[in-house]
């Protein structure tokens, strides 16, 4: 097809194409951004002088300024409303085998807990040694119960490193209880409530109420915080949702216990 001639000396006619142009005179410029796979292709404007066959030749008698390039992003355009906050690591699999090993740890401990409570079989000597051991498991749990609520004071107010710290201190109260506690049941065993009726009722309910929820609680709490610490804040979310009412009442019931064997037993 035969060029269309300038209507006057001197006019600006800009070719813009998308990739590759034919006409000599345009120059095609591809950017490769790597991060969204996409190209961004530039074309610059042919300028004619005089007659339409010159073609943007050397033989310019004056200096115009040719128009500003044009612009055409094709590919796949990101949604850069959403930011990509710690995308998620690691792969699948390594997630699962996390999570396996947390089940398994978690089985373990509860596992030897019960034979801790009600097979182990401690010789009465060792019961007059560490008797500060039951005040500390109360005030452990407590800890943990105030360092809980701080953390969802923290979190509703969207103060995220307050909220961290408050959440790592109820992990390690509530570790440090668990030590404590095997420690104490080591030593002394269990520690039986004397039958004095509705409180007995009432008492046995709460620890039975205890027990099952730190059953469930301890591969719970475990998987939040690997969610948290691995960057996977919606399955963390998810996922605490639900831990954190079972930990906060796992928590408030054991200082429950200590009072009412404070009361009645020791």
């Amino acid at each position: 097809m035969r060029a269309r001639r300038a209507d006057f000396a001197g006019s600006v006619e800009p070719r813009v194409g998308i990739g590759w142009s034919r006409h000599p005179s345009q120059r095609t410029e591809s950017v490769d951004r790597g991060m969204f796979n996409s190209q961004i292709h530039i074309d610059a404007p042919c300028v004619r002088l005089g007659d339409a066959r010159s073609n943007c030749s050397s033989s310019m008698r004056g200096r115009i300024e040719p128009p500003s390039p044009s612009y055409t992003v094709t590919g796949p355009v990101p949604d850069l409303a959403t930011p990509i906050v710690n995308p998620r690591p690691g792969t699948p699999t390594t997630e699962r085998v996390a999570l396996g090993g947390i089940f398994f740890a978690s089985a373990a401990a509860v596992a030897f807990l019960l034979w801790l409570l009600y097979f182990h079989h401690p010789p009465p000597a060792l019961a007059r040694q560490w008797i500060f051991l039951p005040q500390l498991n109360a005030l452990l749990n407590g800890l943990s119960a105030v360092a809980l609520c701080m953390g969802l004071h923290f979190i509703k107010c969207k103060k995220w490193r307050a909220h961290r710290a408050s959440m790592l201190s109820a992990f390690g109260f509530s570790s440090l209880f668990l030590i404590s506690y095997i420690v104490n049941h080591a030593l002394r065993g269990d520690t039986p409530f004397p039958n004095v009726g509705t409180a007995r009722t009432v008492y046995l309910s709460i620890l039975a109420s205890h027990i099952l929820c730190s059953i469930v609680a301890l591969p719970m709490v475990l998987t939040t915080l690997f969610f948290a610490l691995s960057g996977q804040f919606k399955a963390h979310r998810r996922v605490a949702r639900i831990t954190f009412p079972i930990w906060l009442y796992v928590s408030v019931t054991g200082v429950v216990v200590f009072v009412f064997l404070k009361a009645y037993a020791y």
